[in-house]
């Protein structure tokens, strides 16, 4: 446990290092899965092979980039991934594509790797590129694919818990 809050301790430091000062923007944290909200994602866990959260943000200074940082448990496979803000036929064209169709869509955030650890909950932290975000209906895309990245088949089946996101705001 130490570890893992640690390592957020530090990113949010480089974090503030290097951009506090940009635009006037304030840094601000959201929740978007809470302590108590497991998600299961993959084939068995009755999610097919992706998970959908829709979330909103105050004032989002969408030109800066920002963190996301999430908690996984069991996960198997390299090819499950992260993407916000697939809306409408690119939603469908990542949810039914393979991992290689899907990492060059705009919208993806990036990878959830094993963990050499897989019974124990391992941080992920990913850089959400710089316009991505806007203020409302933002939508958090969970996926997971097979061994060989295929969206169908025996895909890896893993948890999420405590996603936050850290983005810079406006005053408003």
């Amino acid at each position: 446990m130490v570890n893992r809050w640690a390592t957020c301790f530090f990113v949010v430091v480089l974090l503030l290092l290097f951009t506090s000062s940009a635009n006037g923007a304030s840094l601000t944290f959201r929740t978007i899965l809470s302590n108590n909200q497991v998600i299961a994602v993959g084939n068995e866990a009755g999610q097919n092979n992706w998970y959908s959260n829709s979330f909103h943000l105050d004032n989002v200074v969408s030109s800066l980039p920002a963190l996301l940082l999430f908690e996984v448990n069991e996960v198997n496979e390299k090819y499950n991934f992260v993407t916000i803000n697939a809306d409408g036929r690119e939603r469908t064209q990542i949810n039914n594509g393979n991992y290689r169709s899907a990492s060059a869509s705009r919208n993806f955030v990036g990878s959830i790797l094993p963990h050499p650890q897989s019974d124990g909950w391992s941080l992920v932290v990913l850089r959400v590129p710089e316009n991505l975000l806007r203020n409302n209906n933002n939508v958090l895309g969970i996926h997971s694919r097979t061994d060989s990245g295929d969206p169908t088949g025996n895909t890896d089946d893993f948890k999420v818990t405590r996603a936050f996101l850290l983005y810079f705001s406006s005053s408003p």
